[in-house]
């Protein structure tokens, strides 16, 4: 069995956190955008490619606030924060629910 280091397992954890985090973000604003079946995953994969390109968390919420105001959606920006964060909360509640 190999050791790993508490250094490497947490940033693997934050890793694997921020991926979910990005699926449940990139999910609920294609729903809103009115996306369905390959359309959405294509913008999940979207939502994702971009905190991946550009960490952190603004990249991502302009990314949303963008497409949402290309296509005639009004929602402020602390709506799409607020999203943000209870996808986070998820996706860290279904790590700690996980093996």
């Amino acid at each position: 069995m190999q050791k790993i280091e508490p250094q490497e397992a947490e940033i693997s954890t934050d890793g694997c956190i921020n991926a979910r985090r990005d699926y449940i973000l990139g999910l609920w604003a294609g729903r809103q955008l009115g996306l369905r079946d390959d359309e959405l995953q294509h913008y999940v994969r979207d939502v994702m490619h971009t905190d991946q390109m550009t960490p952190g968390f603004d990249p991502m919420i302009n990314k949303v606030a963008t497409d949402f105001s290309k296509n005639g959606i009004a929602l402020a920006n602390t709506q799409i924060r607020m999203a943000f964060l209870n996808a986070e909360r998820t996706a860290r509640a279904e790590m700690l629910t996980t093996d």
